[in-house]
């Protein structure tokens, strides 16, 4: 019932986001929703409000948003079989992402000092990203 009523509200002629605001009403679901996480870590509460906010990201994508038509087409060495490791699966990816940004072209980082994962502190002393191009968030989907 509350999703059909949000359908009705997405859908409403004086009601319907402008389609520039779909993407940050997409985000501003999830930021908003997940301030409300129960900071005591009460798993049934905190599952309950995700499947919420997955509700309503669900109408909003399936009621505003149109989805690009795409057809992947791997050449047979790139298809994943139950055998393939998760390195080449990940190396796969990477090679078909053809929107990845390329390092010293589009963004710049300094890793600076090695952070171990078992460590808790961030120990760098200034951002890890030195320069992003803006012009990326304009040209990629």
């Amino acid at each position: 019932e509350e999703s059909k009523d949000l359908t009705e509200f997405l859908t409403g002629e004086t009601t319907r986001p402008p389609l520039e605001m779909l993407v940050w009403l997409r985000t501003a679901a999830f930021r908003i929703g997940s301030e409300y996480l129960d900071e005591n870590n009460d798993k049934e509460k905190n599952l309950s409000l995700l499947r919420s906010i997955n509700v309503v990201v669900h109408v909003l994508e399936n009621t505003c948003m149109k989805t690009k038509p795409y057809e992947l087409q791997l050449p047979e060495s790139l298809i994943p079989t139950p055998e393939t490791d998760f390195q080449a699966a990940a190396q796969t990816l990477w090679k078909l992402d053809s929107n990845r940004l390329q390092p010293q072209k589009d963004y710049i980082i300094d890793v600076q000092n090695y952070k171990h994962p078992c460590h808790k502190e961030d120990c760098a002393s200034d951002p890890l990203f030195t320069h992003v191009d803006p012009a990326v968030f304009d040209s990629r989907p």
